[in-house]
């Protein structure tokens, strides 16, 4: 039941991590400067990883990793489990509208 929690809260938080990286993806697509390098950057400032960066024209997709421990109890002890989601964010530079953003099924972002 504690395990079921503790990971629950854990897909919380990732998510949370998902929609501030959106907001800071918003904030600099409004700008017009989301190179690689920045969309990676920002990424990390959230605990993420850079999956996959693809920019055709002024539409940016990124695929972002968020993975977030928690503690799971067993018998045996204590252990570090982990949530690992990912996100793909779509935005395009230089405009007003938001970021659309979905979550990747983890089998689809392990082969990337």
């Amino acid at each position: 039941m504690a395990n079921a929690r503790h990971e629950k809260e854990a897909l919380r938080q990732a998510a949370e991590l998902a929609e501030a990286y959106e907001g800071d993806l918003l904030g600099e697509a409004r700008g017009g400067g989301l190179d690689e390098a920045r969309v990676r950057e920002l990424a990390r400032r959230h605990h993420g990883s850079l999956v996959s960066h693809t920019a055709s024209g002024r539409t940016l997709t990124a695929v972002v990793r968020f993975k977030v421990s928690y503690e799971s109890a067993t018998l045996l002890g204590a252990s570090d489990e982990f949530v690992d989601n990912c996100y793909s964010f779509r935005v395009v530079e230089g405009t007003e509208s938001g970021a659309r953003w979905t979550a990747v099924p983890s089998e689809e972002c392990v082969r990337r």
